[in-house]
């Protein structure tokens, strides 16, 4: 997982970074759609492990909300 920090953008700084995957050495986004003028293009990113990304509990709920959505609309089994 890659985070990059959202403090000096106006628009987004409230919350605070954004989070995307490396994958096979490929950025992706899956959140992409929720912010179509932002990307992690942008971004200066820091590779994080899974375990210090969800180590807040918001993110947490977050990352949840997403992996549910993410499975619900690719069909993908629980």
């Amino acid at each position: 997982m890659i985070k990059g920090s959202l403090k000096d953008n106006s628009k987004y700084s409230y919350l605070k970074s954004h989070i995307w995957n490396r994958i096979n050495s490929k950025d992706i986004d899956f959140t992409k759609d929720q912010y179509k003028d932002l990307s992690y293009k942008n971004l200066l990113g820091e590779v994080r492990t899974r375990d210090s990304i969800l180590n807040h509990p918001d993110t947490i709920k977050r990352y949840d909300l997403l992996k549910t959505r993410f499975i619900n609309k690719n069909n993908y089994p629980k």
